[in-house]
């Protein structure tokens, strides 16, 4: 499908004011533009699909973000065996990875015990540890978190191209099809009324002929126009229905 270019949509807009002011002066049960596109916009899956373009570039980069989140781990090992405590160590810890390709970490480490290996062994204070780790290497785990949040960007503002892309054709169809639907609408209300005035024509085109006023071809004339009139109407009709049939396609229910 191609996209509207600005040139259709100032046309589709064009023909929507005009049409506009007949709609005014119908009656209230005419499906008004404004209600036609708050239910394309609430209900056309389209619509719903074109939404869901956002929510999805958004987790994304949720997702993506959340890669630089600080962690934090824990471990406690304790065993006790024929009333001795054979020992007991206790593994705290935290890294926060930053978008400079520096990750900021920390330890502590307390352990006691009778059987305790010699390796463990730290001071009744424990053991506290601080560092800085710099990625100097391409393709660690740093480098493809911050690939991860760059490619999450791109996907979001390309979400919302496609997102307005898919709302301007669906809108662009739509607003063609309630146009067309308006102008068959309004058509079958002229004919309508030029097919009463054309029946008093007829009408007072025969008692003139009858009281000699006129001659037996005005009648002819005046009957002519009567079947035009009944052709338009059935032509019109047709059309009406067509253009009724692809503007319910846009409408959409739960």
């Amino acid at each position: 499908m191609k996209i509207a270019s600005p040139i259709h949509i100032a046309a589709v807009c064009c023909l929507l004011f005009f049409t506009k002011q007949g709609i005014a002066q119908q009656d209230s049960i005419v499906l008004s533009y404004a209600a036609f596109i708050e239910n394309i916009l609430q209900y056309h899956p389209v619509a719903r699909q074109a939404a869901l373009q956002n929510d999805f570039a958004a987790v994304e980069k949720l997702a993506a973000k959340g890669r630089f989140d600080p962690q934090l781990a824990a471990d406690w090992n304790d065993k006790y065996f024929d009333k001795k405590h054979y020992y007991r160590i206790f593994n705290a810890g935290f890294q926060i990875p930053t978008w400079y390709g520096l990750t900021l970490n920390g330890s502590y480490e307390n352990t006691d015990g009778v059987y305790l290996n010699p390796e463990n062994t730290t001071t009744n204070m424990g053991l506290w540890t601080l560092g800085v780790e710099a990625n100097l290497l391409q393709g660690l785990l740093i480098d493809e978190r911050r690939a991860a949040v760059q490619q999450a960007r791109v996907f979001q503002q390309a979400a919302a191209n496609e997102q307005k892309r898919m709302l301007n054709e669906l809108l662009f169809a739509a607003s063609l099809a309630y146009v067309n639907w308006q102008a068959a609408f309004n058509t079958q209300r002229i004919i309508e009324e030029s097919m009463v005035l054309a029946r008093e024509y007829l009408s007072a085109t025969r008692e003139s002929f009858f009281n000699g006023d006129k001659p037996a071809i005005d009648t002819l004339e005046a009957f002519m126009i009567v079947q035009d009139r009944q052709l338009r109407l059935q032509a019109n009709a047709i059309d009406l229905v067509k253009t009724r049939q692809h503007l319910e396609n846009f409408l959409w229910y739960e």
